[in-house]
């Protein structure tokens, strides 16, 4: 009698543990303490699996917002890396490297119009000029707007390989396009300045070599200046010959 007594006991105590169960569950995992199952065992505690994954819910929209900043602050490379190169880089970067490119190539062509304007008045007028040179005035605006379309083309280039090859070609064509107005204009050596400007139509022709293999846009953005550049040699050819003092 005591045997069934104490069976009927113990049923019932396991119906009311049963039943007392799923709000035992709620509160603990309201607490970040749920019991979890690990090897056959119970466990339960902060430092459960089940409460790490509480708390890393909990500090999940926290942790988006920082990556998220940190992506729009990141100026990483065309492929995924870092350095200064506009593949992931925020728009307002770019464009203020639009300004900078195109910025930079007319900066060199200012520089070179101020010598220009000093001695095309005067020595210039003393030379003997080659068939088909141009009036004095064209030199201006078509040299302005090429020298907006080598920036645009530089720009084009370093947004799609950053500053490689490519680019460092690119620099080296528009330090030679510097240097050919002093040795023109500036030292009045016409040998000097043939050196110069056929040292530049090579590069130049590099130059939209290796675009090509980039951004087909930037290479075809530099073809009027190789042209343009060109006619400057025929021209420069034709001064040497014609001046030989």
């Amino acid at each position: 009698m005591r045997g069934w007594c104490a069976a009927r006991r113990w049923h019932a105590e396991a119906r009311a543990r049963r039943a007392d169960a799923p709000h035992a569950r709620t509160a603990d995992a309201d607490e970040g303490l749920a019991p979890v199952r690990d090897g056959g065992r119970q466990r339960t505690g902060i430092g459960s699996p089940l409460a790490w994954g509480f708390r890393h819910r909990v500090r999940g929209p926290t942790s988006a917002v920082f990556a998220r900043k940190e992506r729009v602050f990141q100026v990483s490379g065309p492929h995924g890396g870092g350095g200064i190169t506009p593949g992931a880089s925020p728009p307002v970067a770019s464009g203020l490297a639009l300004v900078g490119f195109v910025g930079l190539c007319l900066l060199v062509g200012a520089a070179d119009g101020t010598l220009t304007a000093s001695a095309v008045h005067g020595w210039y007028l003393s030379l003997i000029r080659p068939p088909g040179t141009p009036p004095n005035w064209l030199f201006g605006p078509v040299w302005g707007v090429l020298y907006a379309l080598i920036g645009i083309a530089g720009w084009l280039a370093w947004r799609r390989a950053g500053a490689g090859p490519a680019l460092r070609l690119w620099g080296w064509q528009l330090a030679l396009n510097a240097a050919w107005t002093p040795a023109f204009f500036g030292l009045h050596s016409l040998g000097l300045a043939l050196a110069v400007i056929a040292a530049l139509v090579a590069l130049i022709g590099l130059t939209i070599r290796a675009f090509a293999r980039i951004d087909r846009r930037a290479a075809w953005i530099m073809v009027p200046y190789l042209l343009w550049t060109g006619y400057a040699l025929y021209l420069n050819i034709g001064f040497f010959w014609l001046n030989p003092t």
